[in-house]
């Protein structure tokens, strides 16, 4: 009989910090619209704040684990993402509230 490992989500954790953070940094820099510098200026960002340099890191060192550990998730593992959510949403949330609206181009008749 095989005993099937279950896999602990340090790394989807991680996973989903990251991408938290680089959703801040994204409503940073393309609040005046999107351009090729937008991207120099969001590494620029991620690298002067080392929090969200090492988040990234983080995100990325483990990717290839996530699939194998969202496989058997638990719903307590579940609940531990959704933690993290509630503790990085309020973030998000911040970035987007500085963001100035662009005007849209007005729609010819």
């Amino acid at each position: 009989m095989s005993e099937e490992i279950v896999k602990p989500i340090k790394e989807t954790k991680e996973l989903l910090q990251g991408l938290l953070a680089l959703t801040c940094v994204c409503a940073e820099v393309l609040k005046d619209g999107v351009s090729v510098q937008d991207l120099v200026d969001g590494f620029v960002k991620i690298n002067a704040d080392a929090a969200k340099k090492a988040s990234v890191e983080q995100a990325l060192a483990g990717i290839s684990e996530v699939p194998a550990e969202i496989k058997d998730i638990s719903l307590a593992e579940s609940l531990e993402l959704a933690a993290v959510l509630i503790v990085e949403l309020p973030k998000v949330l911040e970035a987007f509230k500085k963001v100035e609206a662009v005007p849209a181009a007005p729609v010819a008749p």
